[in-house]
């Protein structure tokens, strides 16, 4: 509405005098899962059979190789070399850089069993 007074549209802010009449929501920040907590985390994903289970390997790979929530959902079949074991994400959705993610131990057996491995899909 300022702006709109500045550049000459209104005469007045009709919402100049509304400063605190309503609260803000209350900021939540949740801290984060304590070392020593991991293996009970681990173990409790691990037990896990209530919901999809490509949901529960995905949340198993996104621990096992540190990458966010979007890059995993948005990764390719092409973009994953497994004569090499290696999973590139491209610079073109990687914010700075080229991500080389090298394949290794769980992280593979998870994809192994994957449901999806047979998929038509790019994703």
């Amino acid at each position: 509405m300022r702006h709109a007074v500045h550049q000459g549209l209104i005469d007045t802010n009709p919402a100049a005098n509304l400063g605190g009449v309503t609260t803000p929501p209350v900021r939540r920040h949740y801290p984060a899962l304590p070392l020593e907590r991991l293996p009970e985390l681990l173990e409790r994903i691990g037990a896990y059979h209530q919901g999809r289970e490509l949901t529960r390997l995905a949340v198993l790979l996104m621990l096992h190789v540190f990458i966010r929530s979007s890059e995993l959902r948005f990764a390719r079949w092409s973009e994953i070399d497994f004569t090499n074991r290696v999973w590139t994400i491209p610079a073109t959705r990687e914010p700075l850089l080229e991500c080389v993610i090298p394949a290794a131990g769980p992280k593979c057996e998870c994809r192994i069993s994957s449901p999806s491995q047979n998929s038509p899909s790019p994703f």
